[in-house]
């Protein structure tokens, strides 16, 4: 995980040069110009794969059988 601003690359040049290839590319403002389907950064190794799926109402929606209240400590399920 990276956490920072995408504006701030000084704080991370020391990132492998395959990654600052991704935040290049999330910088060139053109992957909303990219059709769904997987697009290569760098060779077959870095890519981004483009999706696209629309949510459902969330009282339609069955809740993960893997949780129980203990993991929402807020009660939002």
């Amino acid at each position: 995980m990276i956490f920072g601003r995408i504006e701030d690359r000084e704080h991370i040049e020391f990132l492998p040069p395959s990654v600052l290839q991704c935040f290049d590319c999330c910088q060139s403002g053109k992957l909303g110009e990219l059709e769904k389907g997987s697009h290569e950064i760098s060779g077959e190794n870095i890519f981004v794969n483009i999706v696209e799926y629309e949510t459902g109402d969330r009282a339609e929606k069955a809740r993960d059988s893997d949780r129980d209240a203990s993991d929402d400590p807020q009660g939002d399920f």
